[in-house]
C-alpha cells in the first residue's frame, strides 16, 4: 500500500532497526488496480447508487462485509467499488468526470488532493456520526474525516533479545534526518531486507531470518497464533490515519454523505475492526469489542498514548528531499 510516492520496495520497510528516524517517513494507503466491483448483496430498492474508491484485497473484502453490505441493507443504496491509484483518479476529477463519489484513502493523500482542488468541502451537519462516535478533532478537516489508523511498530523475537532505545515521541518532529541516516549506515550490515509486502516481515521473523522488523501492528496476532515467539513494541508506534473524502464533482454526493456517515459510526468501525486489523478512530468503538478483540488493537485505550501521529505537514514539505536522500543511500 502506498500514498506518498516513495518506492515501497525500499522505503520504510527496513529490517533490523531501520525505524530509528526515517521509519516515521510515509503515510501509506492502499494502491488499486483500476478494477471495480459491485457490492455483494446490493441492489438498492430505490435504484440509488454510490461509488466508493478503496484499495481492494483483504481490506476491501472486510469493508464489503462490515460496511457496504450492511449499508445497502439499511438504506437500499447500491455500493459499487472502484480500485484506482491516485494519479488516474486525480486526472478524472480534474477533467470533471470522477468515476467515484466517496474516496477511502490516507489522510496524507487527501491533503494532497486538497492542494489540487480535487475534494468537496464537507458539510459537517450532514455527518451525524462525527458527534455520536466522538471522532477526534485532529482527524476532522474541512475535506476529509479520519476513520481508522494503521500502527507502524517494531516486532521482535522474544528468544533473541530485549531492550529499547530511540528518541522521545515529543522530540521526533522536526525529524533529525542526519541522525537517522547515521543510524541507518551503522546498521546497514545487519539489514537483511527492505520488505515489499505486508506479510513478508512475518515470514522473515518466523523463519528466524531476522530478529526484529518494522511491521503493521495487526500482523503480530497472526504470528502469535502460529506459535512464533514474537512480540510487538508499541512504544513509539507511528499512527497513519485512513479516512473518507468526497470527490470534487461527485455525481452521487448525497449517497456519499450517507455512506460516510454510516462508516464513521462507532458500531460500523467496531464491525470493521472485527473483520480486519485496523484501529478505529472512534474511541467508542473499542467498548463494542470483547476484551481480547480490543487489546489486540494498537488503538486500544491502554496502548494509544504510547504512539504518535505522523506529521503530515512536515512530510509534505520534506518528502521529496528525504526520498531522494533515501534512494541514494539505499542504492549504496
Amino acid at each position: 500500500m502506498k500514498d506518498a510516492r516513495i518506492d515501497r520496495r525500499l522505503f520504510l520497510r527496513g529490517i533490523g532497526g531501520v525505524t530509528a528516524g526515517v521509519a516515521a517517513a510515509t503515510t501509506l494507503s492502499a494502491c488499486g488496480t483500476g478494477t471495480s466491483r459491485s457490492g455483494a448483496g446490493s441492489g438498492g430498492k430505490g435504484g440509488k447508487t454510490v461509488v466508493v474508491r478503496d484499495s481492494g484485497g483483504s481490506y476491501g473484502a472486510a469493508l464489503q462485509k462490515a460496511i457496504y453490505t450492511p449499508f445497502t441493507q439499511e438504506t437500499g443504496i447500491t455500493v459499487k467499488v472502484l480500485n484506482l491509484d491516485d494519479a488516474p483518479l486525480l486526472a478524472q476529477i480534474k477533467q470533471g468526470r470522477p468515476q467515484c463519489d466517496l474516496i477511502n484513502n490516507s489522510m496524507m493523500s487527501h491533503t494532497k488532493y486538497v492542494a489540487q482542488d480535487a475534494l468537496e468541502t464537507l458539510d459537517r451537519d450532514r455527518i451525524k456520526s462525527l458527534k455520536s462516535a466522538k471522532i477526534p478533532d485532529n482527524q476532522i478537516t474541512d475535506h476529509a474525516i479520519g476513520s481508522s489508523f494503521y500502527g507502524a511498530c517494531m516486532a521482535y523475537r522474544t528468544d533473541a533479545f530485549g531492550g529499547n532505545d530511540g528518541v522521545p515521541m515529543d522530540k521526533l518532529y522536526p525529524l533529525d534526518v542526519d541522525r537517522a541516516f547515521k543510524v541507518l549506515t551503522r546498521l546497514r550490515g545487519d539489514i537483511k531486507k527492505f520488505w515489499d509486502s505486508g506479510p513478508l516481515p512475518g515470514v522473515l521473523l518466523s523463519r528466524q531470518e531476522v530478529t526484529m522488523s518494522t511491521v503493521w501492528d495487526g500482523r503480530i496476532a497472526d504470528l502469535q497464533k502460529q506459535g512464533v515467539p514474537v512480540e510487538r513494541q508499541l512504544n513509539g508506534m507511528r499512527r497513519q490515519f485512513q479516512g473518507y473524502a468526497i470527490a470534487k464533482g461527485a455525481v452521487n454526493a448525497d449517497a456519499a454523505y450517507q455512506l460516510m456517515d454510516f462508516s464513521l459510526r462507532a458500531e460500523s468501525q467496531a464491525a470493521l475492526a472485527k473483520a480486519f486489523p485496523s484501529n478505529p478512530s472512534s474511541p467508542l468503538a473499542y467498548a463494542k469489542l470483547t476484551e481480547d478483540e480490543r487489546n489486540a488493537l494498537a488503538g486500544a485505550p491502554k496502548y494509544y498514548d504510547k504512539g504518535f501521529d505522523t506529521d503530515i505537514d512536515w512530510w509534505l514539505k520534506n518528502e521529496s528531499a528525504v526520498t531522494k536522500r533515501w534512494l541514494e543511500w539505499a542504492r549504496g
